[in-house]
């Protein structure tokens, strides 16, 4: 069977509960031969794989499954708090509120308040400035005169909109790490690797997208050595690792 998309998916797992046994082929092993029919492209394939001419690509099982559809499905809802974010930029830009120019990100504490405090009428610089954290590189003169902007109806209430669903997808993505957490759980379970916790290298989680939760430990228990401990190894190294190869390595 040739992989297309997700089209291939519902008949390659009828076919495997009816006690077939299924290659899956890349597309990329037959692009260069491709015939102009389906029923011919169907044949095709047949004679190439009786001639042992194609591989079956890695195919995960049920677990890994689940666990690939939800980190494919936080890795997409990533992304979009980034546009979010350049939207609100724009918006407070043009109103002339410059927090991007004095805070590195308008997202953290110090943006979020002083993005709260516009939206519920404030206009006075200096008194915005006052939410930043002392720990600014930027004096609070400086804060305060980058924050002399003017109201706008439609830029507001596109600013508010935004900041509304940045925090609704970021509240989803938590929600899917704490689902990955269980599937993760549940897994070791079913196979009775649950072991003692260990200690295990600490690595920062600094970021927005960094794992917060302890996936470390999970990581112990599906391979057995400390991950953690290479350099560059973090939280989403780990996601990508499993729910890409499972135990396979």
């Amino acid at each position: 069977m040739e992989s297309t998309g997700s089209y291939w998916l519902s008949l390659f797992m009828a076919l495997q509960n009816g006690g077939f046994k299924v290659f899956l082929v890349s597309g990329y092993q037959t692009k260069n031969v491709r015939t102009k029919t389906d029923i011919k492209d169907c044949q095709l394939i047949q004679k190439l794989h009786s001639l042992g001419l194609l591989r079956s690509c890695f195919l995960p099982d049920e677990q890994i499954l689940k666990l690939r559809t939800m980190n494919s499905h936080r890795l997409s809802m990533i992304e979009e708090p980034a546009k979010m974010k350049n939207k609100m930029q724009k918006a407070l830009r043009l109103c002339n509120f410059r927090i991007d120019v004095v805070i590195n990100d308008i997202t953290g504490k110090s943006g979020r308040a002083i993005m709260e405090a516009i939206l519920s009428g404030e206009q006075d610089g200096n008194k915005l400035s006052q939410l930043a954290d002392n720990r600014f590189r930027k004096s609070k003169k400086e804060i305060a005169e980058a924050l002399q902007g003017h109201d706008n109806d439609e830029l507001m209430f596109e600013l508010e909109d935004c900041y509304d669903l940045y925090k609704i997808i970021q509240g989803k993505i938590d929600v899917c790490y704490k689902k990955i957490e269980q599937l993760l759980k549940s897994y070791l379970v079913e196979e009775s690797q649950i072991e003692p916790r260990v200690e295990i290298t600490k690595k920062q989680t600094k970021g927005k997208n960094q794992v917060k939760l302890d996936f470390p430990q999970l990581s112990y228990q599906y391979y057995g050595v400390d991950l953690f401990a290479i350099e560059s190894v973090n939280m989403n190294t780990f996601l990508t690792l499993i729910t890409e190869i499972g135990q396979g390595i």
